[in-house]
């Protein structure tokens, strides 16, 4: 009987580290392929630099531009990182009113619904008119273009709890704020963080554009800077590094989701 419970203690440990080495492997292969494929047709046809540049090429601007880039992507991604921020917490506390407020759900959220209508590329010259080419100018738009993903899985979270969850706390004698923190959130947490990988995602792109519209610094600006000049390469590599960043903040997101939804079960 001892060795039965060994033997399953064993197999559990090893599930708990196992990974899934060819789900890891199978995108890197498939990035070498693509990579390779845009090297052989750049080779074939004979592609100028300044229309398609090579992957060695943009590898060559990334290496020898890293000090441009890196100076450029740090007030990029703290923009990202603080906009993200707000948009969670803005985003969090109006799903959360839409759900608990008849009147909020009645009156504001369908303006909001309305204001996601309109391009967010169109509003951004007037939030530098009205706030000027400033750092809130920029998280403004970005907390405008990334903060209706989580109003809509939050709500959508709070609203399709299991009845009878709500049901055995009321026969608990649980008040309203336990009912919320003990049923409510949990039960949403894993729309939230659905959200949230969205919004991160969201998050960058609306930086971005505000860069493009009025910014002296930024990888957005480098981007319309090295358009300016005609340099492909370097506007390619910037993409390349935003994309980098853009990545590691969604496996940032993802992990937390893994730590905070610990009963959810894992691929």
């Amino acid at each position: 009987m001892s060795s039965r419970v060994a033997k399953r203690s064993k197999e559990s440990l090893l599930a708990m580290f196992h990974v899934d080495w060819r789900g890891k492997l199978n995108p890197f292969l498939f990035f070498l392929l693509c990579v390779a494929l845009w090297e052989a047709y750049v080779l074939i046809f004979n592609m100028k630099e300044v229309i398609l540049p090579s992957p060695f090429a943009v590898g060559k601007v990334l290496v020898g531009s890293r000090l441009l880039l890196l100076r450029h992507i740090l007030p990029t991604l703290y923009l990202v990182v603080v906009g993200f921020v707000i948009a969670v917490i803005g985003g969090i506390l109006t799903g959360i009113l839409i759900v608990y407020s008849p009147f909020i759900n009645r009156t504001v959220f369908p303006l909001i619904v309305v204001s996601q209508v309109v391009p967010k590329i169109a509003v951004a010259p007037l939030l530098m008119i009205w706030f000027g080419m400033t750092d809130y100018s920029r998280l403004l738009l970005c907390f405008l273009i990334s903060y209706f993903p989580l109003v809509i899985n939050t709500a959508t979270g709070l609203q399709n709890v299991d009845e009878n969850m709500i049901r055995m706390g009321k026969v608990f004698t649980a008040t309203k704020w336990q009912n919320f923190k003990m049923i409510m959130i949990p039960h949403a947490l894993p729309y939230i963080f659905s959200g949230m990988k969205i919004t991160i995602t969201v998050s960058v792109i609306g930086v971005i554009v505000a860069e493009f519209v009025a910014s002296q610094k930024g990888i957005g600006y480098v981007i319309i800077f090295a358009s300016g000049h005609l340099d492909t390469a370097l506007v390619m590599a910037a993409l390349v590094v935003i994309s980098v960043v853009g990545w590691i903040l969604f496996a940032l997101i993802e992990a937390l989701e893994k730590i905070f939804i610990y009963w959810s079960p894992q691929e």
